[in-house]
């Protein structure tokens, strides 16, 4: 996972949220990286003001059918800030998006290491 999360880290650059960026990457269990999103602001939605990288992820791997392509999919949500690596446990709404979906979840937790998410809790 250690080229996983350097993919993660580099992409969470790319955001333009301000706060803290965070980025999501899918990858296969053999490592090989499918798909990558960051958070980022948006204009001209009412009540939206940004889209969580988990969404974007989710869209892309739709998009590419990555669903019937893949066997096992793992995704890593990590979000960084001035501190470096901290939590980045996906919110209620992304919850409900990847409980629909045959997918590991693993983000980064307050002290920045690696956690599997139990989407039952």
């Amino acid at each position: 996972m250690l080229t996983q999360l350097s993919t993660a880290k580099r992409v969470a650059g790319y955001g333009n949220v301000k706060r803290a960026k965070v980025s999501a990457i899918a990858f296969t269990s053999n490592g090989q990286i499918i798909a990558n999103a960051h958070n980022r602001r948006v204009g001209g939605i009412p009540g939206k003001w940004t889209e969580h990288a988990e969404e974007v992820l989710i869209h892309k791997l739709n998009r590419i059918r990555a669903w019937n392509r893949y066997s096992d999919i793992t995704i890593l949500v990590l979000r960084i800030n001035t501190k470096g690596l901290v939590m980045a446990k996906p919110c209620k709404k992304c919850q409900q998006i990847l409980k629909q979906y045959p997918v590991e979840v693993f983000y980064t937790n307050r002290v920045g290491e690696i956690v599997r998410w139990h989407c039952n809790s």
